[in-house]
C-alpha cells in the first residue's frame, strides 16, 4: 500500500493534469506569498505523505492525530507473532457500496489556534455561538495540530463521523468534540464541517476511478447548520471564535473565484446561524456594503449582505429587522413585501376580481359550480396588461403574453384569482389550491404553454416586493403539476431578451433577484429528485419481479414496465429541461458579452464613469451568476446534460460563450 501511495504521488504529469483546473489560483498565491484558500484534497494528500516520508525514518506512516486504540493492549500484542500481508493491497474505487466521505476539496481558513486567542469577546458584538462557561485548562494544554498529515487524519474522521450520525446532529456533534487526541483540533473541525457544508453537491473527486455511479447522495445543508449549532453549544467550547474566523473569512473571499452555488450555500447557512442566535452580529462590518459606490466596488459583498438580510427578513419581519440594523445598512434591506394587487390590468381583471369573490368566504362555490361560474365569465378570449404607472415594473417591462383561446384564459382567471385570494397566509393558497386542482389540472391540460407563461409573469408582479413569495408559490405551482418546468424556465431566465434598450435592462434586473436563481434551483432539484425516486421504484419493481410466485408473475411484469416507461419519460423531462436552462444561459451569457462590446466601442468622454462602473459590476455578477449555474446544473445532470451539449450552438458567440461551453464539455 505504501509503494503504491508513493508511486501515484510522485507521477508529476499526473498531479499536474488533477490541478490543472485549479492551477491560476495556485500560482496566484504562489506570486503572493500566501496560500490558496481552497485546496483540492489530493495535493493536500500528497503534501501529506511528503511530511511523513521526510520525517519518519522508519516510514511508518502514521500521523500524530491517529487515533491508535490498540495502545492499550500493548502486552497482549507483544505475546503475538506478527501478522505479515502476503497477498496485493488494491485501493477500491470510489462506488455506490464503496464510498468515501471525506471532501474532494477543503477551505484553508487558517484559524488561530485556541492558545492565540483571547478568552475576552472582541467587543465587537460578532457572536455565532454562546460559550457556555470557560474552557477547561487540559484543553488549553493541548498542542496545536500544524502538518498536513494530522489535518488530513482530522478531516477524514470529522467527514466519518459526519456520515455515520447523519440521522442524529446531536450525536454528530458530540462526537467531534470529544475525539480523544491530545491535540487542539477545533480549527480543523471548523474547516471539516464548512467544507463538506458548501462544497458542491456532486462533486467528485480527482482520483475516483470509474464514474457515473460514484456520487453518493449527502445530508441537507440544515443537518450541518445544526451540528454547528450544538458544538457551539457545549459547554467549553471554543468553536463559536473559530466560526467567527471562518464566516469573516469567507466574506471577504466572496468575489468571481467562488463557486456561486457554495455562495448560495454559505449565505443559507449563515441567515439559519443568525437566526438560532439572536441575529447578533457586528452589523458595522458591513456598512462598507452599503456605500454609495460599493455596486461597482465591492459587488459581490454587497450581493452577499443582500442575500442573508432577504433571508433574514422571512426568518422574522421587514420591521423587526429594521429595527436590528443600523440605518445606514436599510438600503440593503429587500423592500418591505406588500401584494400589487392591480398588477394586471386588462379584460382579465373582472373575471379575476368576480372569481375571488366565490372561492373565497362563507358563500364560496364548490369545484362544479366554479366550472359554471367560469364558463360564464370567460366566453372570449381575454387580454392582459401591466399597470405601466407602477413603481415596481416601470415602463421597460417586457410584454405580457397573449392568451389566444378561451381555455387560456379560464386557466389564467381561476389561477389569478386564487394567488389574490392567498395574499394573506400561505395556508390559504394550499386550502383553496386542494379545494379546485381538479378542476385546474383540466384547464391546464387545454391550455397553451403561453397561459403559464401569463400566470408566472402575474406571479412575479404580484410579489414584486418579496422574492420569498415568488418562491414558494412557484414551488407549489410545479409541486401541483400546474406548470411545467420549461415555463418557469422560460419566465426566470429572458433568453429571447434583446442585448439593447430598455427590454434588457429588465431582463438584467430579473436575473439580479435572489428569486429568479432559487426558482431555476428547484426547478433543477425537482426534477433530478422524481427521476431519482423512479429509479428507485424500478429496483424496486425489479426485486419484487425476481421473487415473484407463477400467479404474482403477470402483475410483477406489468408493474416493472410500468416503473421503466416513467423513468424514460422523466428522463425526457430532465433532458429537455436541462437543454433549454443550459441554452437560455449561453444566449445569456453572449448578450451580455455584445453589451460589453457595444458599450466599450460607443464609449466617450461625456459618459459617466460612475455609471459605466456599476454596469461593469453588474456584469461582472450575471456572468458569474450564469456561469456558476450553469455548472451546478451539469454537476448535478451529468448524464443529461451530456446529450445536451450539441445543442448550446448560439450565433456570433464570442470568447466568453465559448469558454463557457468548453468547460461544460469538460464537467460532462
Amino acid at each position: 500500500l505504501e509503494e503504491q501511495f508513493a508511486a501515484l504521488y510522485a507521477d508529476e504529469q499526473l498531479v499536474a493534469q488533477l490541478a490543472a483546473p485549479i492551477a491560476p489560483a495556485l500560482a496566484a498565491a504562489a506570486a503572493s506569498g500566501g496560500v490558496p484558500r481552497v485546496i483540492p484534497r489530493f495535493l493536500l494528500l500528497r503534501s501529506a505523505l511528503r511530511e511523513l516520508a521526510a520525517e519518519n525514518a522508519e516510514r511508518c506512516w502514521l500521523p500524530s492525530a491517529t487515533l491508535k486504540p490498540y495502545l492499550r493492549f500493548s502486552l497482549e500484542l507483544a505475546q503475538l507473532e506478527p501478522f505479515k500481508i502476503t497477498a496485493e493491497i488494491s485501493i477500491p474505487a470510489h462506488t455506490k457500496l464503496s464510498r468515501y466521505s471525506p471532501p474532494a476539496f477543503v477551505f484553508n481558513l487558517e484559524l488561530a489556534d485556541d492558545e492565540d486567542d483571547d478568552d475576552d469577546d472582541d467587543g465587537g458584538g460578532r457572536d455565532v455561538g454562546d460559550r457556555n462557561g470557560e474552557v477547561s485548562a487540559k484543553q488549553r494544554r493541548k498542542a496545536p495540530l500544524r502538518a498536513d498529515a494530522d489535518r488530513l487524519v482530522v478531516y477524514d474522521y470529522a467527514a466519518d463521523v459526519l456520515e455515520a450520525f447523519a440521522s442524529n446532529h446531536k450525536k454528530a456533534g458530540e462526537r467531534l468534540m470529544t475525539l480523544p487526541l491530545a491535540l487542539d483540533i477545533n480549527a480543523q473541525l471548523v474547516e471539516a464541517v464548512m467544507s463538506l457544508m458548501l462544497s458542491p453537491c456532486a462533486v467528485r473527486s480527482p482520483l475516483q476511478a470509474g464514474g457515473g455511479e460514484g456520487v453518493s447522495a449527502r445530508p441537507p445543508l440544515v443537518y450541518y447548520g445544526v451540528v454547528l449549532l450544538d458544538m457551539c453549544r457545549l459547554k467549553g467550547s471554543r468553536i463559536p471564535l473559530h466560526l467567527l474566523g471562518a464566516t469573516e473569512q469567507l466574506y471577504e473571499l466572496c468575489s468571481e473565484q467562488m463557486d456561486a452555488e457554495a455562495f448560495d450555500r454559505l449565505v443559507e447557512w449563515f441567515s439559519y446561524h443568525l437566526n438560532n442566535f439572536g441575529f447578533r452580529w457586528n452589523w458595522s462590518d458591513w456598512q462598507a456594503a452599503a456605500a454609495e459606490d460599493a455596486a461597482a466596488r465591492v459587488p459581490f459583498q454587497q450581493l452577499f449582505c443582500r442575500s442573508v438580510l432577504d433571508r433574514l427578513v422571512r426568518y422574522s419581519s421587514h420591521t423587526f429587522m429594521s429595527a436590528q440594523l443600523p440605518s445606514e445598512l436599510h438600503a440593503l434591506l429587500p423592500p418591505a413585501p406588500a401584494p400589487v394587487l392591480n398588477a394586471l390590468s386588462g379584460s382579465v381583471a373582472p373575471a379575476i376580481e368576480a372569481l375571488t369573490q366565490v372561492i373565497t368566504g362563507k358563500g364560496r362555490l364548490e369545484c362544479a359550480q366554479v366550472r359554471e361560474r367560469l364558463a360564464d365569465l370567460v366566453q372570449a378570449p381575454l387580454s392582459l396588461a401591466a399597470q405601466s404607472d407602477s413603481a415596481q415594473f416601470g415602463a421597460d417591462e417586457r410584454q405580457l403574453p397573449q392568451l389566444r383561446s378561451v381555455e387560456d384564459s379560464r386557466f389564467v382567471a381561476l389561477l389569478s384569482a386564487i394567488l389574490v385570494a392567498s395574499v394573506k397566509t400561505f395556508s390559504h393558497f394550499d386550502i383553496i389550491s386542494a379545494r379546485y386542482v381538479e378542476l385546474l389540472r383540466e384547464l391546464r391540460v387545454v391550455a397553451s404553454h403561453d397561459a403559464q407563461l401569463a400566470i408566472l409573469s402575474g406571479l412575479r408582479r404580484l410579489w414584486a416586493s418579496s422574492s420569498m413569495h415568488v418562491t414558494y408559490f412557484v414551488g407549489r405551482l410545479l409541486t401541483l403539476d400546474l406548470v411545467e418546468p420549461v415555463a418557469v424556465l422560460r419566465a426566470m431566465l429572458p433568453a429571447d431578451a434583446s442585448h439593447t434598450g430598455g427590454t434588457w435592462d429588465a431582463a438584467k434586473a430579473q436575473l439580479l433577484k435572489l428569486e429568479t436563481w432559487e426558482c431555476v434551483r428547484l426547478v433543477v432539484d425537482g426534477g433530478l429528485g422524481e427521476l431519482e425516486s423512479a429509479k428507485r421504484a424500478v429496483t424496486r419493481a425489479a426485486v419484487a419481479a425476481s421473487y415473484a410466485t407463477e400467479g404474482e408473475a403477470e402483475f410483477a411484469a406489468e408493474k416493472l414496465n410500468e416503473s421503466r416507461k416513467r423513468v424514460r419519460e422523466l428522463n425526457e423531462l430532465c433532458e429537455r429541461t436541462v437543454r433549454h436552462a443550459l441554452t437560455a444561459m449561453v444566449a445569456l451569457c453572449a448578450a451580455i458579452e455584445r453589451e460589453e462590446i457595444s458599450e466599450s466601442n460607443s464609449a466617450g468622454i461625456e459618459d459617466a464613469q460612475k455609471n459605466e462602473r456599476k454596469r461593469a459590476a453588474e456584469r461582472r455578477v450575471l456572468r458569474w451568476r450564469l456561469r456558476g449555474m450553469a455548472r451546478e446544473i451539469e454537476r448535478k445532470n451529468v448524464e443529461v446534460a451530456a446529450a445536451a451539449q450539441s445543442q448550446l450552438d448560439v450565433e456570433n458567440a464570442g470568447s466568453d460563450v465559448a469558454a463557457l461551453r468548453e468547460e461544460l464539455a469538460t464537467i460532462a
